[in-house]
């Protein structure tokens, strides 16, 4: 059960709020943070939080067909139902079972990206989740080199990938485990194309 972690926090970590169904550790609990990524200055903090989404100025849907902007953890836990949803169905697609709640809860937590003191804490959780790999930072692929990049780890492609008008060009067996990851791709010299970079699929 994804629950929404409660809005009577004081935006410190050090003063814990609790608020039910949210703090049950069977539960997902969801704090706000600000398109900032900064802690929402109402989100409950405690030491049940598991991820955080953005919660603050969300824009919704209201009463008599409106749109409005409205803030609380409760517009941050959709974000959290939507990807366990997502998960749940492509976990089953690739797997013909169910995946346990054990298990969403971990992928959650390891796809999450940390905010706030390293690791764990009690304002963020295991901090904001992203589909993207590693937390969906920088792409950085190295020019003369199968390596390449992901928030600064060292990764390989089984070949070096040749470059073409300053872009890279290599099987898409060698570049699947990069389909996931919307981050900008960055040349050699680190430099962007004008915002034009990104990923072309050639058959």
């Amino acid at each position: 059960v994804v629950c929404a972690a409660g809005n009577f926090g004081d935006g410190k970590a050090g003063t814990p709020e609790i608020s039910y169904p949210a703090y049950y550790p069977e539960c997902l609990a969801v704090g706000a943070v600000e398109l900032n990524t900064r802690a929402a200055s109402f989100s409950n903090s405690n030491d049940q939080i598991d991820v955080v989404a953005p919660g603050v100025k969300t824009y919704s849907t209201y009463l008599e067909n409106k749109y409005v902007e409205l803030s609380g953890t409760s517009m941050a836990t959709p974000h959290i139902a939507g990807a366990v949803a997502l998960i749940y169905s492509r976990y089953y697609l690739r797997f013909k079972k169910h995946p346990t709640p054990e298990y969403i809860k971990e992928y959650l937590h390891y796809q999450a990206i940390d905010l706030g003191q390293i690791g764990f804490d009690y304002l963020y959780g295991y901090g904001l989740f992203s589909f993207n790999i590693d937390g969906g930072k920088a792409i950085r692929l190295i020019m003369g080199s199968p390596k390449y990049q992901v928030n600064g780890k060292d990764y390989y492609l089984q070949k070096e990938p040749f470059w073409h008008n300053n872009s890279a060009c290599a099987s898409i067996e060698e570049i699947s485990d990069l389909l996931s990851c919307d981050s900008n791709s960055l040349p050699a010299d680190g430099s962007l194309n004008n915002g034009n970079d990104g990923l072309e699929i050639w058959n």
